[in-house]
């Protein structure tokens, strides 16, 4: 820093003038130059000359002349000589022992001889089971039977719900009804072939005026209401609805028309109960729910067997007979 001589300021060393009354500042003493270090020049010291290394003497491969076969020694015979055992001393002869009776309630005489002593019997140990392994067993039983009582309930559940497409009641009409056997009959007896189609509120009407049980009658512990069908593309539902402790409960049997040598027949293709279906093992059983609604028709199915064919879609059916002379 160079110091101002006026004011007293310190300025910066390249400064001429004070920044501050701008008086001309004395001017800096030139610096020295830095001191070099002498340069030191060592004598360069001859390297020693490698030594060479040893003459070694040449190798000289002797071969090596093999000995003369000893001759073989004469194989000596082992000597073995014949162990003889020493005869067995002679035992002397025990007196036969004496064995008397003890009674429990009488002292052991001197020289009597105890029963014999039985073995303590070895009771045999149940393997334990790991507490692993048998909470695995109890986990694996619960967790099956929680599947199976689900699998029940959710069975139950089905069988309750009611199945889809189930029509309205229908109100009997005995005029309808006597209308459609007329038609049947008429046909039938056709000479020329025709075609008669009814829908399906038609059917469930003519189902109410035939199939009339006894309100009263309780069958399982359920009570018959009425038979209906449904029609479906290529078959049809045959469904009976009954009342369970005023709860409705539908049993359903599908049935596919089918043409055969006698006239139309009839295959049946399913069932269910409510919207749960029925097993095709079961089917012999629950048919079983049929017999009296069958029974019922006894007098339309017999119409029935001179139809040709029987086309049935969603909502009607159409009926055809060949009619018993050909034109």
């Amino acid at each position: 820093m160079n110091t101002c001589i006026h004011c007293g300021l310190e300025n910066e060393a390249e400064r001429t003038f004070c920044s501050d009354c701008g008086t001309r500042l004395p001017s800096q003493p030139a610096a020295e130059p830095p001191k070099l270090t002498p340069l030191v020049i060592a004598p360069i010291i001859p390297t020693p000359p490698t030594p060479e290394p040893p003459k070694l003497a040449p190798l000289v491969i002797v071969p090596i002349i093999s000995a003369p076969h000893a001759p073989e020694l004469p194989k000596l015979t082992p000597l073995v000589a014949p162990l003889v055992a020493p005869p067995p001393a002679a035992l002397p002869k025990a007196p036969p022992a004496i064995i008397a009776p003890i009674r429990p309630d009488e002292p052991s005489a001197p020289g009597a001889t105890a029963p014999p002593i039985s073995a303590p019997v070895q009771k045999l140990e149940k393997k334990k089971v790991p507490a692993e392994r048998g909470f695995l067993s109890v986990l694996v039983r619960e967790l099956v039977l929680m599947a199976a009582l689900g699998a029940i309930l959710a069975a139950v559940i089905q069988m309750a719900r009611e199945p889809q497409g189930v029509p309205a009641a229908a109100s009997a009409s005995t005029a309808a009804a006597q209308e459609a056997i007329t038609t049947l009959r008429s046909s039938g007896e056709s000479v020329r072939a025709i075609s008669w189609t009814i829908n399906q509120s038609a059917v469930n009407e003519f189902l109410a005026t035939t199939i009339q049980m006894d309100s009263s009658a309780v069958t399982g512990g359920a009570r018959f209401e009425r038979a209906f069908v449904i029609l479906n593309a290529g078959s049809l539902d045959l469904g009976i609805e009954q009342k369970l402790f005023e709860r409705s409960l539908f049993f359903l049997l599908n049935v596919t028309p089918e043409p055969t040598d006698a006239g139309l027949g009839a295959r049946v293709t399913g069932g269910a109960i409510g919207r749960l279906p029925i097993h095709p093992r079961l089917l012999p059983v629950f048919m079983r729910f049929f017999d009296q609604t069958i029974a019922g028709l006894a007098q339309p199915l017999e119409l029935l067997r001179g139809v040709k064919s029987a086309a049935v879609k969603p909502g009607d059916v159409t009926l055809q007979w060949a009619g018993s002379k050909s034109h």
